[in-house]
C-alpha cells in the first residue's frame, strides 16, 4: 500500500491498541479536519475506514509544522479599531452578546441579510467589535468556495486560530436550486463561527435550525453613506 491509513499506522505504532481509537470517524481529528480521508464518498464504516488513505490537508499541515502567522492569502484579519464604529440595533447587539458569551459547540451561522451594495464587511466589524471576538474575512477567488474540502480547511484554520469569518460571497445565491440539508456548508463539527451574506431568507431555509442564530438586517445606506464606503473602499 502506498498510501497511509490506520492498518499501517498501528503496525508502526509503539502500542499498536492504541490506533483503535482513531477507527472512531468522529475522533476529534476527523471531527476537526485535522485529518481527513483521501476518498471522502467512501463509506464512514469502522471496517471500511480501517483501509482508506488518510492525509492531513496542506494549509493545516503548513500551520501545524511552521511556527508564527501562516495564514493562506486568501484570508484577511480584520481590524475593528481601523474602521469606524457603525450602530448596532439592539437586537443585533444581543446576538453580539451571544457571540460573546456562548461559545459554539458545532458550526455556527450568523446571516448578514441586504443586498449586493450593503455593508456587510462593516456589519461583521461591528459585531466582532462588540463581541470581542477576532475576525478572519475570505477574499480569494470565490470558485475555491464551491470544494468543500477547501471550505472544510478555512474553518479548520479558524478553529485553530480561535478567529470567527465573515464570506463576502454568497454561497446560497441560487434561490430557485432545491438544496440537501445543509448542503454548501463546511463540515458541521468543527465549532466555528461563519458569518455569510444573504437577500432572502429562504436561501438558508436548507440549513438546520440548531446551526442558525438569528437573522442580521442590515439597512440600505443612504447616499452619504454609500460615498463613505466608496471612499473607504478606494481610499480616497
Amino acid at each position: 500500500r502506498i498510501y497511509p491509513n490506520l492498518m499501517l499506522i498501528q503496525r508502526l505504532w509503539q502500542r499498536p491498541e492504541d490506533v483503535l481509537t482513531l477507527a472512531d470517524p468522529m475522533h476529534s481529528l476527523f471531527r476537526y479536519g485535522l485529518l481527513r480521508r483521501s476518498m471522502p464518498s467512501a463509506r464512514p464504516y469502522a471496517d471500511t475506514f480501517w483501509e482508506q488513505p488518510l492525509a492531513v490537508p496542506s494549509l493545516v499541515a503548513r500551520v501545524l509544522l511552521f511556527d508564527g502567522e501562516m495564514s493562506p492569502s486568501g484570508l484577511t484579519l480584520l481590524d475593528p479599531a481601523q474602521s469606524e464604529q457603525g450602530d448596532l440595533a439592539e437586537t443585533d447587539k444581543l446576538i453580539a452578546y451571544r457571540l460573546k458569551t456562548e461559545r459554539p459547540e458545532n458550526l455556527r451561522i450568523v446571516p448578514l441579510q441586504g443586498n449586493r451594495r450593503s455593508p456587510y464587511r462593516q456589519t461583521a466589524l461591528d459585531l466582532a467589535r462588540f463581541s470581542t471576538r477576532a475576525l478572519w474575512e475570505y477574499r480569494g477567488d470565490p470558485a475555491l468556495l464551491g470544494d468543500r474540502e477547501y471550505l472544510n480547511m478555512l474553518v479548520t484554520l479558524c478553529w485553530l486560530g480561535d478567529r470567527d469569518l465573515l464570506i463576502h460571497h454568497e454561497l446560497f445565491d441560487g434561490m430557485e436550486k432545491h438544496r440537501e440539508r445543509n448542503e454548501g456548508l463546511p463540515l458541521l463539527s468543527v465549532p466555528v463561527t461563519l458569518f455569510i451574506p444573504i437577500s432572502e431568507r429562504r436561501q438558508i431555509q436548507h440549513i438546520e435550525p440548531e446551526l442558525l442564530l438569528p437573522v442580521v438586517k442590515i439597512p440600505s445606506l443612504s447616499f452619504e453613506q454609500r460615498l463613505s464606503v466608496w471612499r473607504a473602499e478606494f481610499g480616497r
